[in-house]
């Protein structure tokens, strides 16, 4: 098992990532560098094409999320199309980065997470020298909205080892493990 699936210490990349696509919904050529970024940076997003302005990628800066996540400094400076590159952060456990951007949007890439894994994957990720900061769930929570619900679960007890196999893959050696290693309840 690697001892990845258990890490509490803060990631980044080891080396700056260049690509380049288009915007999905501006149609905009955008050039696009992901660099590594110091421990409790977060993930930010520079607009070149704004002077640097930076944007930090937190649920407090979403302001529009039909058929893209949009995030604001709430400044009228705004990057748009974040979510399949968020998604291969999350991912990949990675915490610091920061994502500078040509124009108005992330390019969409082949519409997936999977060229920027790709890309991260050859660039290496670096453990940082600071403790990642984690949120546990510890009861069910709920939120019902219109047209979408939302529910996070403790994955402790009795159903464990079936989530844990079923949806993440891992074997019961790893699950042996995490729990050894204090992991698991």
């Amino acid at each position: 098992m690697s001892s990845d699936l258990v890490s509490s210490a803060q990631k980044t990349l080891k080396a700056p990532i260049h690509c380049r696509g288009v915007g999905l919904h501006s149609g905009a050529h955008v050039e696009m560098t992901l660099f590594p970024a110091a421990p409790n940076t977060g993930i930010r997003f520079r607009r070149s094409d704004m002077n640097g302005v930076e944007i930090e990628a937190s649920w407090r800066n979403v302001v529009e999320s039909t058929l893209c996540t949009t995030l604001s400094n709430g400044k009228g400076v705004s990057i748009a199309t974040v979510e399949h590159l968020m998604a291969a952060f999350a991912g990949l456990e990675v915490d610091n980065a920061v994502v500078e951007v040509d124009g108005p949007e992330v390019p969409i890439m082949d519409g997936s997470a999977e060229p920027f894994v790709a890309a991260i994957d050859q660039a290496g990720i670096a453990v940082l020298p600071a403790t990642r900061r984690c949120i546990q769930v510890l009861k069910p929570v709920r939120v019902d909205g219109k047209p979408s619900t939302v529910q996070a679960s403790p994955v402790l007890g009795e159903h464990t080892d079936s989530v844990l196999h079923d949806w993440l893959g891992l074997s019961a050696d790893d699950v042996g493990a995490l729990r050894g290693k204090g992991a698991l309840g």
